[in-house]
């Protein structure tokens, strides 16, 4: 037994060199290895709480998240200032060209959402081009509604002509997060007027300030 104990001993003295690079070799491999698999950690741990973070305030967001309802329905002045008074104006035609309007409209907007809208405006974009103007009332709690009357005008046409536009309610809730809610609306103008023919409205956007500066 000690003959095998004097033996081992030997070859140790014999390798100690080789044996303690191995050694130290082994060391490092488990040290990167390690390394490696707590780098892993944290960084999962990092994405878990981004990701808790995110879906914190996607809820927080939706539990202020104002949505508009817009209907376009026809109004009678009430009384003889009332006719002549508008509260939004979108002139579309060219200059020194015969125009033609619709008149008796008005935009009815609806917050059936579950939090305050505030800042409310709107713009309208015809053929490339875009105006923009504010309601009647630029705040509105839940349930609440306002009715602003609008004007739109554009060149005359004598064979009726078919356009798409697009109305975009803006608007921000009290988290101070952006929206854009758009509303499709095809007009048909001939050279009586201009009607609204149809209109779709969509759910709102949340908008990216970052990327859209």
């Amino acid at each position: 037994m000690w003959a095998w104990f004097d033996s081992v001993c030997n070859f140790l003295n014999a390798n100690s060199g080789a044996l303690m690079v191995i050694i130290t070799v082994v060391y490092v491999v488990a040290t990167i290895a390690i390394w490696r698999a707590n780098s892993t950690s944290a960084k999962a741990t990092k994405e878990q709480t981004e990701e808790s973070k995110r879906q914190f305030e996607e809820t927080k967001r939706l539990e202020h998240l104002p949505v508009m309802k817009v209907r376009f329905t026809s109004k009678e002045p009430k009384d003889f200032l009332d006719a002549f008074y508008t509260d939004m104006v979108f002139n579309f035609g060219s200059i020194g060209v015969q125009s033609v309007g619709i008149n008796g409209k008005c935009v009815e907007l609806s917050n059936v959402g579950v939090g305050l809208a505030v800042d409310i405006s709107c713009r309208f974009t015809v053929a490339e081009r875009c105006i923009k103007d504010r309601f009647s009332q630029t705040v509105l709690s839940p349930n609440q509604m306002c009715e602003s009357t609008i004007d739109i005008s554009a060149d005359a046409s004598e064979e009726p002509r078919p356009v798409k536009g697009t109305l975009v309610v803006c608007f921000k809730d009290v988290l101070d997060n952006h929206y854009g809610q758009p509303v499709e609306v095809a007009l048909l103008i001939h050279n009586l007027g201009i009607e609204i023919e149809n209109y779709r409205v969509h759910e709102p956007i949340l908008i990216d300030l970052v990327e859209n500066k």
